[in-house]
């Protein structure tokens, strides 16, 4: 029971210092759309850090009890099928952060700049899943695929619904 208290206290002071608000105080307010999408912007970035910060501590304990398999995993020489997809799920989560981290010194079009991130996003989440999928012995395999599933099938909704592969009219378009 220490424990789930502990939990639940652990949970709201992350909940607190990601969206500026306790998790209570979420329940009586009412927001505008621009102070709803600052907060989930606020909370995109958090979880993306926590990502990155998570994807560099795996390797790093991988490091720690097997450096030449790191070493051949990040060389893409590695005899395991899985570590290629892990490797590949590393570069991609890192190459979306960093775009995420100079987006504004780029100078890309928005559009542009979504379609990049959200590509980049996509091969993270298909190339942790086949990671995941391809690891022997860690879970079960009927959860794991289960997992895997619901994993991919959120972001692939995600990605239909934000829209940003169709063709939106233009200024010029609509004036004709």
């Amino acid at each position: 029971m220490l424990k789930f208290a502990f939990l639940i206290v652990l949970v709201c002071i992350v909940w607190r210092w990601a969206l500026g608000q306790w998790p209570w105080e979420a329940l009586k307010q009412h927001h505008t759309r621009e102070q709803e999408m600052a907060k989930a912007r606020r909370l995109h970035v958090f979880m993306g850090a926590a990502l990155v910060l998570s994807v560099l501590l795996h390797v790093g304990g991988l490091w720690i009890t097997s450096p030449p398999d790191v070493i051949d995993a990040l060389t893409f020489r590695s005899p395991t099928p899985f570590s290629l997809w892990g490797v590949i799920a590393m570069w991609a989560i890192f190459a979306a952060a960093l775009l995420a981290g100079l987006r504004r010194g780029l100078k890309l079009r928005v559009t542009t700049w979504r379609k990049v991130h959200t590509g980049l996003a996509a091969i993270t989440v298909s190339g942790t899943a086949a990671h995941a999928l391809l690891i022997e012995g860690t879970m079960e395999t009927l959860s794991k695929v289960a997992l895997c599933i619901i994993v991919v099938g959120v972001t692939a909704k995600v990605i239909y619904d934000a829209r940003i592969w169709q063709r939106r009219p233009t200024r010029k378009t609509q004036t004709r």
